[in-house]
């Protein structure tokens, strides 16, 4: 197995859920598709594949919807751990 595979998979759950909440937010706005679509410069299929998770959507993509529906992304920190970047055991000398 990759041994990056849990961090990918996690990265990848974690966009999931955001784009979930963007596709949830644009609805309680009485927004549809099409008007995201148009505000963001696509159309409405892409806007459909985005929130259906059949791509994997651009980080500058994310942010111009959020920002669109009057929200920001922000990041929070994670174990060094967990990001692949803990202390190595096996250091060059």
């Amino acid at each position: 197995m990759n041994p990056d595979f849990p961090q990918l998979l996690e990265t990848a759950l974690e966009t999931r859920r955001l784009v979930r909440e963007l596709a949830a937010e644009r609805e309680r706005q009485g927004l549809s598709q099409a008007r995201v679509a148009a505000a963001l410069g696509t159309r409405q299929p892409n806007i459909a594949r985005l929130e259906r998770g059949a791509v994997d959507p651009k980080h500058t993509t994310l942010v111009r919807y959020a920002a669109l529906l009057g929200r920001r992304i922000s990041l929070e920190p994670i174990a060094r751990h967990r990001a692949g970047l803990g202390p190595r055991s096996n250091r060059a000398t």
